[in-house]
């Protein structure tokens, strides 16, 4: 950024408050790896021969990989430069045991009561001795406990969190694993089908053998910069729901974007409801990919006002976080580049639209003269205003440096800045404490309150360096709230969620639910909200990720709270207004039946603090009733309040999808299914109702494939083998489809009907003596199918007149006894 000379006035008065700030009080942070077991020295192997990759890699993550209440840590190490070398060659002799990989501390704080860490590397059997770059966090497998992707200058890996304290390389089977030069990553469920899809940076096409010597202006030789390689193009994978993922990057409309991209946050940005991404390119126009909803992004960043600076000017962006800085409700951006430059501070204008305000905010001096990596914007002072954080290091070496005779000459002290309300920023980088006056190579901010005792506290990395835990000693008087937000079974920290905590007579505060940003970082992904002096209790509104909203009411101060999706009072909910069908048909003791489960569904909807998941069931089991007695449209608009309400329960689309599709609307029935098994994946009445759907609406191989996913879990499924022998016959397969018919004659021989497309395909292949043998046996026995959903049905008290129905039906199909 051009620097103007009225900068210089603007800054002066932050810098004098900062000043005073920490005269005022004592030391914000301070430094406590050493005295709790946290003992971590990166190694980035450098020999001499200025590897680009050598200076910006070794992040680190703050999580709960032990679901036991408090912040476990991750950190990222390096290796030897060339894998021919020798330990000998390095530069600087590892401070670490060799071998040299990543490791893992387990947090005994909610064990033992007090602040302390374990390397439990080994025993969680993590072995990962990659040139690491950096971390991303989330459940991707949905079952509660978090996983870890590791990026590095070669094959990334997709560690999987086993639940019991150890880990499973799943990189090859889950199809993630890049082996280009990979910086940044971030879960995000991009396509809302409720499994978090991956995004992943590239940054140049490097390897030892394309490596080239580069001069700096004074023809002195130093790092080469992203201009003197080819880019590439970052990646997206999608979650398929199974374990694996799919690379979609060219389908989504990114693969032609060629930047040297370094750090990625997720975020919705347009206030659209859907997650979209930003993406900090190293001298290169930045890219905001907004999200189209169908599977496709457009890069907006250049008409949105993010791509450069106010002067028009692609930077050298390496981090990025988001956040409202302002209070007005939307995700801001702030981005970190190099020396000379400034970092930049871009305000939303509510719309997506961005105006780069890093002038006004007062956050362009005092960036001037570092190069900046990770940051984060974080409430440390607890006033309820979002702060920020920049943690620094150069990415070519410091000429006064140099001529000091510094062995390492690439390091710079961090900075720390108060909001002093409505994005006007101080610099408090005094106030931080003596921790701030130390002159490393900064990499990873990762934010998160370690000791659970109510202010943010943050981990930094240090390439070539010790890992620093700097514990916020909090501000007196201020309170706080903490948030966890999760929802699913079992439970997860639903990613994306925003929170909007509202306070009587003050402003909303609004945060997000992440663990994205900054750079090669992953945070805590609890929010913390500050209050300052209030201790009055908050409602904490949260918006999850498909629209729905809730309030929790309530919720007392300095303290923190878990808040479970479909347990709040639901906000600005739409039901159906279910019509009470004509019961005349039915008799008496049905009726009565009938009426009663409406009497309790109404009743709760009519409480004020009804339950969510209580009206749910209540809906649902009135549908049941509907179902069972014929008043399918009745059921259906139940189904649809029940989903509505709890829209993690697999049974109200699936019973919904059978009735669409005895209805005769098979592509919503299919609909209906996909939304299923989003739930429950490997629910084999699910597939096979799809695959018989999507039959009826002649998307024959489709159908194949849902039911031939049935017969992998079940092999002995009969309805599968039923249905997929239809589908065969009816693709002009005939002879692919005999095998599955003939099968389910041999599991169901009562199922007498098979015997007719049995027949049909026996004939199309030439064998009529057989073809006419199987049509003597034919009759109107139908294949049983076994569904666990619909046996709720059968278990309902139901009237007499529904079990002598039913009864009758068995005897018509011979089927003594059933009846």
């Amino acid at each position: 950024m051009t620097v103007f000379r009225s900068l210089l006035s603007i800054a002066v008065l932050p810098a004098l408050l900062g000043a005073a700030l920490a005269q005022a009080q004592q030391p914000v942070f301070e430094d406590v790896s050493a005295e709790t077991g946290l003992i971590f020295h990166h190694f980035n192997g450098m020999t001499g021969d200025l590897h680009m990759f050598e200076t910006i890699g070794g992040g680190g993550a703050l999580l709960d990989f032990d679901n036991d209440g408090d912040l476990d840590i991750y950190l990222v190490q390096g290796s030897l430069v060339d894998p021919k070398s020798k330990t000998s060659d390095a530069l600087f002799v590892p401070k670490m045991p060799l071998p040299l990989r990543d490791k893992l501390f387990r947090n005994e704080l909610i064990e033992t009561g007090r602040l302390g860490f374990t390397d439990v590397t080994e025993k969680s059997g993590i072995d990962a001795r990659g040139y690491g770059m950096g971390i991303a966090v989330g459940d991707y497998d949905n079952d509660g406990f978090p996983d870890l992707y590791i990026t590095n200058f070669g094959p990334n890996q997709l560690w999987h969190n086993n639940g019991d304290g150890t880990f499973t390389d799943v990189t090859a089977k889950a199809g993630v694993g890049d082996s280009r030069w990979n910086v940044s990553a971030a879960f995000v469920d991009f396509d809302s089908d409720g499994h978090l899809d991956l995004y992943v940076t590239a940054y140049l096409k490097y390897s030892l053998n394309s490596a080239k010597s580069c001069f700096n202006n004074k023809g002195i030789r130093d790092y080469c910069g992203p201009s003197s390689f080819p880019h590439q193009a970052n990646r997206l994978f999608r979650n398929r729901g199974n374990g694996t993922f799919e690379d979609v990057t060219l389908n989504a409309g990114m693969a032609q974007a060629l930047g040297s991209s370094l750090g990625t946050i997720a975020a919705d940005f347009n206030n659209d409801g859907l997650p979209d991404l930003y993406v900090a390119n190293d001298r290169a126009a930045n890219e905001l990919w907004i999200n189209s909803g169908n599977g496709t992004f457009v890069n907006d960043a250049l008409f949105a006002g993010c791509a450069v600076n106010l002067d028009g000017r692609a930077e050298s962006s390496m981090g990025v976080t988001a956040g409202d800085a302002d209070g007005d409700g939307d995700q801001d951006l702030f981005v970190t580049h190099l020396g000379g430059e400034t970092n930049t501070f871009y305000l939303n204008d509510g719309s997506g639209g961005f105006l780069d305000a890093t002038i006004r905010s007062g956050l362009a001096l005092p960036s001037l003269h570092f190069t900046s990596f990770g940051t984060e914007f974080f409430d440390w002072d607890r006033d309820g205003d979002l702060d920020l954080i920049t943690v620094n290091g150069a990415m070519n070496r410091k000429p006064e440096l140099v001529r000091s005779g510094d062995p390492f000459p690439m390091h710079e002290p961090n900075r720390l800045y108060r909001n002093t309300g409505k994005a006007v920023f101080e610099d408090a980088t005094a106030a931080g404490g003596p921790v701030f006056t130390i002159s490393e190579l900064s990499l990873a901010a990762a934010i998160g309150d370690i000791d659970n005792d109510g202010d943010a506290d943050v981990l930094v990395t240090n390439n070539n360096g010790p890992v620093r835990l700097l514990l916020n000693n909090g501000i007196d008087g201020n309170h706080w709230l903490g948030l966890r937000a999760v929802g699913g079974n079992p439970p997860r920290d639903m990613l994306g969620a925003r929170i909007e905590i509202i306070r009587q007579g003050q402003p909303t505060l609004h945060r997000r639910i992440h663990t994205d940003g900054s750079y090669c970082a992953a945070r805590d992904p609890r929010v913390l909200i500050g209050l300052g002096s209030s201790k009055t209790a908050v409602t904490a509104r949260v918006i999850w990720p498909g629209g729905s909203r809730e309030d929790f009411r309530g919720l007392k101060v300095d303290r923190h709270t878990t808040v479970v999706q479909g347990t709040g009072r639901p906000v600005g909910l739409k039901l159906e207004q279910t019509a009470k069908p004509p019961l005349d048909q039915l008799g008496p003791a049905a009726q009565q039946q009938v009426k009663n489960q409406q009497q309790v569904a109404d009743g709760l909807l009519e409480n004020s603090v009804f339950s969510r998941p209580d009206l749910a069931e209540a809906f649902g089991s009135l549908g049941l009733l509907y179902q069972t007695y014929g008043l399918g449209p009745a059921a259906q608009s139940c189904y649809r309040n029940a989903a509505t309400l709890d829209s993690g329960d697999f049974r109200w689309p699936y019973l919904n999808g059978i009735i669409t599709l005895d209805g005769g609307n098979p592509d919503s029935a299919a609909n209906l299914f996909k939304r299923a098994l989003i739930l429950e994946p490997d629910n084999l009445a699910a597939l096979t109702r799809l695959g018989q759907a999507l039959l009826e609406g002649a998307h024959l191989d489709e159908a194949e494939t849902s039911l031939k996913q049935a017969l992998a879990i079940d092999p002995a499924f009969v309805p599968a083998h039923s249905i997929l022998g239809q589908v065969l016959l009816t693709k002009g397969q005939p002879d692919n489809a005999v095998p599955h018919l003939e099968r389910v004659l041999e599991l169901q021989p009562q199922a007498t009907k098979t015997c007719y497309p049995l027949a049909a395909a026996l004939r199309a292949i030439g064998y009529t003596d057989r073809a006419a043998e199987v049509i003597t046996r034919h009759g109107e026995g139908s294949v049983i199918f076994p569904d666990p959903a619909l046996e709720a049905l059968h278990q309902l008290n139901l009237s007499p007149q529904y079990h002598i129905d039913r009864c009758t039906d068995a005897l018509e199909i011979e089927r003594p006894a059933e009846a």
